[in-house]
């Protein structure tokens, strides 16, 4: 496995295990504030190092579009 594929399955990973860790505070915090926590740990994350990605296969970018597109669509009780 090439070290950019590496890479986003791992930023993949991270970002998939701490939404589910955050996932369990939700119900402590109103609307706003958690939509607003995600977006920021969301786009945080996806935003390190993403110079890496110029020239990144499709299948590469769409994993991590997923990710976002996850943590956009959230529904909050």
């Amino acid at each position: 496995m090439n070290n950019l594929v590496w890479h986003v399955t791992s930023v993949w990973k991270s970002c998939f295990f701490q939404l589910r860790q955050l996932e369990l505070i939700s119900n402590f915090l109103i609307m706003n504030t958690a939509k607003t926590r995600d977006h920021a740990f969301t786009i945080s994350r996806l935003y390190y190092c993403n110079s890496l990605l110029v020239g990144a296969a499709d299948y590469i970018i769409l994993k991590l579009q997923g990710v976002q597109l996850i943590t956009e669509t959230r529904k909050f009780n």
